[in-house]
C-alpha cells in the first residue's frame, strides 16, 4: 500500500499519515497517530533532541535581548543579532563594534557570550560521621585519604574510611593547593582585564594540580596506582 502512494502521490491524510509515521518510527522518534471529531488524521512526532534545542534556542536569545537592550546604568553590550536556527544548527549572528569585540576577547569570548559552563565541586554537603552536615572543600582531604591511613584488603574491596587522626601524606600535600586556589579565586573577583585572565589561569592550575593528586590513584598506569583509594 505505502509503495503505491508514494508512486502515485494521491491518497487520503490517514494513509498519509500512516505513512509519515512509519517512516518517523524508523528512525527512532516518538510518534502517534491523532484522529479528531472532524474524521482528520494527523501524525505527531516527538525528539527530546528537538525539544532541548528548542529550549538552548530560547534561553540564549533571551541573553541576547538583554545584552541588546540599552539599560539606565550601562550602554549594550551588543548592538543587534539575527538568528538563523534550522532543525539541525543553532546560528547566531552577532553585531558589535571593535571596542566592545576587544573587551570581549580580554574577559574570553567563550565565558561572555555564555558558549561554556562549569560545574562547581567546592560546594559539596554530605552527612559527617555524627549525622551533621557539613561542607567539603575536597573528599580525599576531609576524610583523610592516603596511602599511610588506609587500610587495604587483598582482595581490592572497598576499605573503610581512616580512622587514625594523624593527617596522611596525601592530605597535607593537598593544603597548599586549595588553600592558594580560595585565595586566587578571592582575587579573581576585583581583578579586570589582563589581571582577570592572568588570575583565572592560575587557579585553573591551581585546580589541576588538586585534582591530579588524586587522578594518578585511579589510572593504572601510574607508579601510585592504588584503586581502593581512588
Amino acid at each position: 500500500m505505502f509503495s503505491t502512494l508514494l508512486e502515485t502521490k494521491k491518497s487520503r491524510c490517514g494513509e498519509w499519515a500512516n505513512c509519515f509515521s512509519l517512516y518517523c518510527r524508523s528512525f527512532g522518534y516518538e510518534t502517534r497517530l491523532i484522529l479528531d471529531f472532524t474524521s482528520h488524521m494527523w501524525t505527531e512526532c516527538y525528539s527530546m533532541v528537538l525539544v532541548c534545542k528548542f529550549l538552548m534556542v530560547l534561553e540564549y536569545k533571551e541573553f541576547l535581548e538583554v545584552a541588546s537592550t540599552v539599560a539606565k546604568d550601562k550602554e549594550p553590550f551588543i548592538e543587534e543579532y539575527n538568528a538563523h536556527n534550522d532543525d539541525t544548527t543553532i546560528n547566531f549572528q552577532i553585531i558589535m563594534n571593535a571596542d566592545k569585540m576587544s573587551k570581549a576577547r580580554q574577559e574570553r569570548l567563550l565565558k561572555k557570550f555564555k558558549l561554556t559552563s562549569t560545574l562547581s565541586t567546592s560546594n559539596m554537603h554530605l552527612l559527617d560521621a555524627n549525622g551533621v552536615i557539613n561542607k567539603y572543600d575536597t573528599l580525599n582531604k576531609e576524610y583523610n585519604i592516603c596511602f599511610k591511613t588506609v587500610e587495604r584488603s587483598k582482595d581490592g574491596l572497598v576499605p573503610r574510611l581512616p580512622s587514625s587522626n594523624t593527617t596522611g601524606v596525601l592530605p597535607e600535600l593537598l593544603k597548599n593547593p586549595v588553600e592558594r586556589r580560595k585565595h586566587v579565586k578571592r582575587l579573581l573577583k576585583t581583578a579586570s582585564g589582563l589581571k582577570y585572565q592572568q588570575f583565572d589561569i592560575q587557579q585553573q592550575a591551581l585546580k589541576l594540580t588538586a585534582n591530579n593528586m588524586y587522578r594518578c590513584l585511579g589510572f593504572s598506569s601510574s607508579r601510585f596506582y592504588a584503586k581502593p583509594l581512588a
